[in-house]
């Protein structure tokens, strides 16, 4: 970096401290200098992603001699079923979800498997691909994958050393070039799918996805988008920060917090954003581990983020021409942070290049509108909700014309983990107009419902997870529906002209949590002029947390009802009878059972009754039913309407209820978690209502049932508008 350049950006870093004037001489200087220099087109560092093989139909084993697929093995033999040359078999694994632009260009491609059984008898193998746009899952006929078009590209996979150590990771050659010819195809989207496959003689045994899912094949992949130039010019540094353009109708960002820490959680993490190519980056707070010095943050940030960070002075790559990493301060941040008459100074301001103060501050995208506020107890316009900073956060929610106006920071209003609720920053956000509320803190993820509205602590970005060791602790009117420390991830939102989804995943790329609004933007109003600096408003009034009953409310799958005016009223209803119904036992009644459980192989189906009570001349405006999983899945079930004539002391396989067609479906499920589907369209007042549930996995979901744990049962959530 030259030090011309250098000068330049300190000198915009010190112009944003002082005054209006100086500001605007400065940034003239900077553009009288920039209009003498040669310029060249801008580079990219190379995007890295990885897919993992992420269903039981996702990796399958076919035996040469005989054709046969198997789809359910609990490993995946390269080679040979034992070695010899009479079982030779071709392995298929199918990776989902790459977002890898049509025509990229492919820098490195490999698999990564773990050694699930040891072994050194010679062994070759040949990899090659599956010549296809965008390839479906294996199923179980005979030469489901050498009936398939291979590419024309393949490598070689010749004298492997012996697998010695089980759990070991093991990567393959090089296959960038059948990665390459499968992206150059004219139907090749981003988003696509495609299948790799492998055969040859000896045996090496990998671990499989029905063995175990978070060890199953991997594919990564490093690329460059097309027409990406290959030189190295010197970027011209941008001396204020602007909003990215976006695709017209959609805006795709990731959410990371408490990451900072150079770990390999973090790197993890990181691949995993990465890989969704978002448009920008949000972050929770603690960016910088352990005390936000100038000395760690560059490796600590930049090193896994730098090329969304806009005016970058680091040491990995160009950085981004237009700002596009949005972050928080946290606790960790302030180690480090002095403040005076003239403001504040640290390494966050210096690394950072952000609006208003930089301490806190709003970015309009246009659909999407985001506030970062400052929870630290040593913010010098306070934190409470009567202070400056919030007087400045109310005046520009209330003008903001966005259809998504998404408020973060570090500190949760209301955490079940280690860390707990921070009173202080229970600010009226609802009532301001804010559309979701995001946190970090607590290193976990929560989901809780605040009287409709969802709040996020999303703090499991890659510094060592937590534990909920505040469970219980919640206001009335606030309800924690999804809870998971298992593994580090981060969150996707997606928002579109017709509403926004949450999803949070792990850092095996498994999905987590699924929340979804609807929303009409499709005629959005004029977004007013921008603003940097806090305007005086009238100090604002605490208000109450709406729904003073506590409930049990929204969740994965549902799609929320606007609130009408009058009096509303949330009903919880726990199920009156429900009973697991046995293929394998047709006539064998199961009612008394703990749980409930589906599957597609055996056959096992379950029905749920509630009997619902005080709706009166009420209108429903909303109900959910809602589970409690027990027995991950990457299938919750399909959901059907039950006829309601059966009783759970007798109902067996060959007496069940008449069960209507699907009207909602659960994907991926984590054991340990609520989770609910809208059933509205069925429930319109008092009466009776039953449901059932199946499933076409061979490894379907399990739930608590009516006799099990009290916490646990059957719920049936119906809000009344009366």
């Amino acid at each position: 970096m030259s030090l011309l350049h250098t000068y330049i950006n300190k000198g915009v870093k010190y112009a944003k401290k002082v005054s209006s004037f100086l500001l605007i001489t400065s940034l003239i200087s900077v553009f009288l200098i920039l209009s003498t220099r040669q310029t060249s087109s801008q580079t990219s560092d190379p995007i890295t992603i990885s897919s993992r093989v992420s269903l039981s139909v996702d990796d399958a084993e076919e035996a040469l001699s005989t054709g046969s697929v198997d789809l359910s093995s609990s490993d995946l033999e390269l080679g040979a079923e034992d070695g010899t040359s009479s079982t030779l078999q071709l392995v298929g694994m199918r990776f989902t979800n790459l977002q890898i632009p049509q025509g990229a260009s492919i820098l490195n491609a490999y698999i990564e498997f773990e050694v699930d059984e040891t072994g050194s008898v010679s062994t070759n193998l040949t990899i090659k691909g599956q010549g296809a746009d965008n390839p479906t899952t294996f199923v179980n006929q005979n030469r489901n994958i050498t009936s398939r078009p291979a590419t024309n590209a393949s490598v070689v996979w010749n004298n492997l050393p012996g697998w010695t150590v089980t759990s070991e990771k093991k990567t393959s050659p090089d296959i960038s070039s059948i990665i390459q010819e499968i992206v150059n195809r004219p139907g090749w989207t981003n988003g696509n799918s495609l299948v790799l496959t492998i055969e040859g003689t000896g045996r090496r045994t990998a671990e499989s996805y029905n063995g175990e899912s978070v060890n199953a094949p991997l594919l990564v992949v490093s690329y460059l988008p097309s027409g990406v130039p290959t030189s190295t010019p010197t970027p011209i540094p941008s001396p204020t920060p602007t909003s990215t353009p976006f695709p017209e109708g959609t805006i795709r960002f990731a959410v990371i917090g408490d990451y900072g820490d150079d770990s390999a959680d973090e790197e993890r993490v990181a691949n995993l954003v990465n890989s969704w190519n978002p448009d920008f980056v949000v972050t929770t707070g603690d960016n910088n581990y352990p005390d936000g010095e100038a000395t760690t943050i560059d490796t600590n940030i930049g090193k896994y983020y730098s090329q969304y960070i806009g005016n970058y002075q680091g040491s990995y790559g160009l950085g981004s021409f237009t700002t596009r990493f949005w972050p928080s301060l946290g606790n960790h941040d302030w180690h480090t942070i002095t403040c005076g008459a003239l403001g504040c100074n640290g390494a966050y301001f210096d690394y950072f290049t952000l609006p208003n103060n930089e301490r806190y501050y709003d970015v309009d995208m246009g659909l999407v509108h985001l506030y970062s506020i400052d929870s630290d107890s040593g913010e010098p316009d306070g934190r409470d909700s009567n202070s400056v900073q919030a007087n400045w956060l109310q005046s520009k929610l209330a003008t903001s014309s966005s259809c998504f106006d998404i408020v973060f920071f570090h500190h949760p209003p209301y955490s079940s983990g280690r860390h707990g609720s921070t009173t202080t920053m229970r600010w009226p956000f609802i009532s301001w107009g804010a559309e979701s509320v995001m946190n970090g803190h607590d290193h976990l993820y929560e989901r809780l419902d605040v009287g409709g509205t969802p709040y996020f602590v999303n703090g499991a970005g890659g510094n060592g997870l937590y534990t909920f060791d505040n469970l219980g602790t919640l206001p009335a009117g606030v309800t924690s529906v999804i809870r998971y420390n298992e593994n580090h991830g981060a969150m996707l939102v997606t928002a579109t002209t017709l509403g926004i989804t949450y999803q949070f995943y792990n850092a095996n790329s498994v999905l987590v949590d699924n929340y979804n609004v609807a929303k009409d933007c499709s005629a959005p109003s004029p977004t007013p002029s921008p603003t940097n600096s806090p305007t005086s408003t009238p100090t604002p009034i605490e208000s109450p947390i709406p729904s003073p009953t506590p409930t049990l409310t929204p969740t994965p799958s549902i799609i929320p009802t606007p609130t009408p005016s009058g009096n509303q009223q949330t009903l919880t209803f726990t199920a009156t009878e429900d009973a697991s119904l046995y293929g394998s036992s047709p006539n064998k009644n199961y009612g008394t059972a703990t749980k409930l459980e589906t599957d597609g192989s055996p056959l096992k189906r379950f029905v749920t009754k509630f009997s619902v009570t005080g709706v009166g001349a009420g209108t429903v405006i909303s109900a959910k039913l809602r589970l409690f999983n027990v027995d991950s899945s990457s299938s919750g079930g399909s959901f059907h309407q039950a006829a309601t004539t059966w009783n759970e002391g007798s109902v067996t396989w060959n007496t069940q209820p008449a069960l209507g067609s699907t009207f909602a479906a659960l994907g991926s499920v984590v054991k340990n978690n609520w989770y609910e589907v809208n059933v509205a369209s069925f429930v319109n007042g008092d009466g009776t209502y039953a449901f059932g549930v199946d499933s076409s996995s061979s490894n379907g979901a399990d739930y608590t049932s009516s006799e099990g744990n009290a916490s646990q049962r059957p719920q049936l959530v119906v809000t009344v508008l009366y």
